[in-house]
């Protein structure tokens, strides 16, 4: 069991959180009814990732654009894999007869566990995603998957430079550094860190969700012109 670093809270406090809560949520109309949209989206085939995307609105909702920025990078991983499962098991025609937990057997085998850069190649070689999809896809994971899963610095953050002041105890003196990099104190670049995904967390779900709605009527084409 994990010992308890304050051992009360009051009822106070708990409304207070609450309340602090409620004061933080986004007040952007124009950003409010997109989400709401998008959350109102009836996917067909990659209707299990709705639980990802809706859990994405509420967070953007909330103001919690770090939480919204990590759950976006899950969803870009699970939706490029899932529609790679369909995709390759819809190029047969589907056979319902089969047990329910083997039915995407060879599929699931062959992606699930993959890195994503394979994963790109394969939905490339599989005419999932063209050319430009690829760089582009390849440009969101270097940016946005692979820094922040992997708790380091993109391009953005490694070359930003910020203004510091210090503060000389002994004499009140104050010195100020315009061109300091982030990079080398993790104080400056855990905050820039944090910045960077407040600032581009709704732009790069709504790009990763333009994919999910792409995947979701290619594979609809796809079943309905093998199955018909």
């Amino acid at each position: 069991m994990i010992k308890q670093l304050i051992n009360t809270t009051t009822a106070k406090e708990v409304s207070d959180y609450l309340l602090a809560i409620k004061n933080d949520i986004n007040c952007d109309f124009e950003i409010i009814l997109k989400l709401l949209r998008v959350k109102k989206t009836i996917l067909k085939g990659l209707r299990p990732l709705k639980f990802i995307i809706n859990e994405i609105c509420d967070c953007l909702v909330l103001n919690k654009q770090c939480a919204a920025t990590t759950l976006t990078n899950y969803l870009l991983e699970s939706s490029l894999k899932l529609s790679l499962i369909y995709w390759k098991a819809y190029e047969k025609p589907f056979d319902n007869k089969k047990d329910f937990e083997t039915m995407y057997i060879y599929e699931v085998d062959k992606y699930i566990g993959k890195e994503m850069s394979k994963i790109l190649n394969f939905a490339f070689e599989e005419h999932l995603i063209d050319i430009n999809d690829m760089n582009d896809l390849k440009k969101l994971m270097l940016e946005y998957r692979n820094h922040i899963d992997h708790a380091s610095n993109n391009k953005s953050i490694r070359n930003l430079r910020i203004p510091i002041a210090t503060l000389d105890l002994n004499t009140n003196e104050s010195t100020e550094n315009l061109n300091a990099k982030v990079t080398g104190n993790p104080l400056l670049y855990l905050i820039a860190q944090e910045d960077f995904m407040r600032i581009n967390a709704y732009d790069y779900f709504m790009h990763v969700f333009s994919y999910i709605l792409k995947w979701d009527d290619m594979l609809h084409e796809r079943y309905n012109k093998i199955n018909k």
